[in-house]
This record gives structure tokens, C-alpha cells and sequence, in this order.
């Protein structure tokens, strides 16, 4: 059975006053001294191990990352030769982010999305032993607004970190078949959707 507490309680605010500054100072985010890797079953402790047992529908094209909405709610990757197999499984672990967005209503501004996948994949890179990703150009298009944002808002940080957690939470139950009642409701509504409209499509 999966126990899933990522970041113990009382390390959240300094995680997030983490967030803040990495921001200021232009700088990747440092998960490593908050994120508890023995939240995992040893068999997901590589990359590939926990990415298959999440199971999305991932695709190979050419292209940038990106995840799909629905009614595909597909993740599209370019191939693994065009990153480099660390910078290609950094990159899924924060189109994995975006997928759940859907899962938990998280409809918010692209800035907002990409500040909470931004963190989400982070943690991931702790929980599965990948290296903090050496691409920064997504972090570095989106420094400026996150840093008028996060002055404007103070407990910004805190709402995106909460939900980034939430998401990662939902991937490692995912992996795990531990899905909750609610989550697994949501999760044949989606899919549900997703047949609908294929069959509209085709219609």
C-alpha cells in the first residue's frame, strides 16, 4: 500500500519560502531537502518504472512537449534521441503535471499551470532519482510574470505547491491502483467524455 506523504507538513512553509526565493533569484527550484523519497515502493524508485505503472497515454511526434486535453487527454513527447533520455523523462514528469489538472478542476491561467507543473515535476525528479532537468527554457519564459504574481500574492506559493503536491499525490496513486472513490469517478467521466467525442468526431 502506497502512504503517500510527499513533503511532511511542517517543512510546506519552508518549501514554498523556497519557491519564493528560487523566483526572485531566477533560479530552478531545490526539492531535494523536503521531499520524502520513501513515500514510494522501491519498485518506483527509477523513472521508466514509475512512469509505465502511471500508465497516460503518451505519444511520440515531433514537436515540443505538451499534453493534450480532452477530449484526446494525451501527453505528446518528441523522441527520446531529441532530448536526451534524463531531459525527455523531466519533461514527461511535468506533462504528467498538466494531465492532472484536469482530475482536480485546475483551471487556472497558463502562468499558474505552468508554476504548479514547474514544482510538480520537481518533486517527481526527487521521488524517482532524476537530476534536477538541465533545460531551463520553460522556467526562464515564465520567471517574470511568476515574480509579479507572487509579489501581488504572498500565499501564491502555497496554493500552487498545495496543488502541485495534490498531483503528484494523484500520479503516485495512479501507479499504485489506489485511486480514491472520487477520483476514480472523475476519472471514467473523462474517459467517458473521451468516447463521446471520438464518436462525434467520426459521426
Amino acid at each position: 500500500m502506497c502512504v503517500v506523504i510527499i513533503v511532511e507538513s511542517e517543512h510546506i512553509p519552508a518549501m514554498c519560502a523556497s519557491i519564493t526565493q528560487a523566483i526572485h533569484e531566477r533560479k530552478p527550484f531545490a526539492m531535494t531537502p523536503y521531499v520524502r523519497r520513501q513515500c514510494l515502493p522501491s519498485r518506483f524508485r527509477t523513472p521508466q518504472e514509475f512512469f509505465d505503472a502511471v500508465g497516460a497515454r503518451v505519444l511520440t511526434t515531433e514537436g515540443n512537449p505538451r499534453y493534450c486535453p480532452l477530449p484526446k487527454h494525451e501527453i505528446l513527447m518528441p523522441p527520446v534521441e531529441w532530448l536526451g533520455l534524463e531531459t525527455w523523462q523531466s519533461c514527461l514528469a511535468h506533462e504528467l503535471l498538466h494531465l492532472s489538472e484536469v482530475v482536480y478542476r485546475w483551471h487556472e491561467p497558463s502562468w499558474k499551470t505552468e508554476l504548479r507543473a514547474e514544482i510538480g515535476q520537481s518533486v517527481v525528479e526527487v521521488l524517482v532519482g532524476l537530476p534536477p532537468c538541465s533545460d531551463h527554457t520553460n522556467i526562464i519564459k515564465w520567471f517574470g510574470r511568476w515574480e509579479q504574481e507572487i509579489t501581488a500574492d504572498p500565499h501564491l506559493a502555497m496554493t500552487a505547491t498545495s496543488s502541485a503536491i495534490e498531483g503528484v499525490k494523484y500520479l503516485i496513486k495512479r501507479a499504485c491502483f489506489e485511486q480514491s472513490p472520487e477520483q476514480k469517478e472523475t476519472e471514467a467521466a473523462l474517459m467517458e467524455m473521451f468516447e463521446t467525442a471520438k464518436r462525434e468526431l467520426a459521426g
